[in-house]
């Protein structure tokens, strides 16, 4: 059986979306990335709040600081997300 390259995001909350996919392992690496933090409630609302934009921008998301292309010419971006928390403990 061939695994699958692309999903959907799943994590950590569902988006329906045809436009937006990301590599496979991107819910499991979000759950472990979060779970612990302590801040799951707001990532969960930047982070939707983000994948909305982009589905209603496309690819002019990059005018948008929140936004950059990973590959000149190409359709592959990454999303910044910045916490204004002092994440020292």
């Amino acid at each position: 059986m061939k695994e699958e390259k692309i999903s959907k995001v799943l994590y950590p909350d569902f988006f329906n979306s045809d436009y937006i996919i990301a590599y496979s392992e991107v819910n499991e690496e979000l759950k472990e990335l979060i779970e612990l933090s302590g801040y799951k409630e707001e990532f969960t609302r930047k982070f939707r709040k983000t994948l909305i934009m982009l589905e209603s921008l496309k690819r002019n998301c990059i005018k948008q600081k929140s936004f950059e292309r990973l590959i000149k010419n190409g359709d592959i971006y990454s999303i910044r997300l910045i916490c204004n928390r002092d994440c020292k403990r």
